[in-house]
C-alpha cells in the first residue's frame, strides 16, 4: 500500500514539476528544490526515502517501485532535453545527474536542515549545470 501511495505522490509531483514556470534549465530546478524542501514535503521524501531503503534490501519484492521511482523521473527529465535536440543517452545521462542531485540534497536537508548550507551547494550545483548544458548545447549546434 506505501508503494501505491508513492506512486500516486510520485504522478501527482510529476504534474505540478511540469507547470513549473521558468526561464532555464536551472531555473526550473531550483523553483522543484524549494517545492521539495519545503516543510510540508519533508514527511513525504522521508517516507520515499524509508521505502527506498526497504526495497533496496528486497529488490526482488520491490522490483517494479526501484525501476519506477528511477525510469520514471529520468525521462521526466531527459524528454525536454530530447525534445532540444539532445541524444536521447546524453539526456538520460544529464537527467542521472539531476535525479542524483536532487535528492541527495533532499536527504541531506532530511537530517540536518541545514537550508543556507544546501541552498548555497544547490546555487553551486545548478551553476554546473547551466554550465554543463550550455556546453552540450553549443557542441550539438557545431
Amino acid at each position: 500500500m506505501v508503494i501505491e501511495v508513492l506512486a500516486q505522490i510520485r504522478d501527482r509531483q510529476r504534474v505540478a514539476y511540469d507547470r513549473v514556470p521558468a526561464s532555464s534549465f536551472a531555473q526550473a530546478c531550483k523553483t522543484i528544490w524549494k517545492r521539495m524542501s519545503a516543510p510540508n514535503s519533508e514527511p513525504l521524501f522521508r517516507l520515499f526515502f524509508e521505502t527506498y531503503g526497504m526495497a533496496l534490501r528486497r529488490p526482488r519484492l520491490y522490483k517494479v517501485f526501484l525501476h519506477d521511482t528511477v525510469e520514471d523521473w529520468l525521462r521526466e527529465i531527459a524528454d525536454p532535453l530530447c525534445r532540444e535536440g539532445f541524444d536521447r543517452r546524453e539526456a538520460r545521462a544529464f537527467a542521472t545527474i539531476v535525479l542524483a542531485g536532487l535528492r541527495g540534497f533532499m536527504l541531506d536537508f532530511c537530517n540536518t536542515h541545514d537550508r543556507k548550507r544546501l541552498d548555497r551547494a544547490v546555487g553551486l550545483w545548478l551553476g554546473t549545470l547551466n554550465t554543463l548544458l550550455a556546453a552540450r548545447t553549443m557542441a550539438h549546434k557545431i
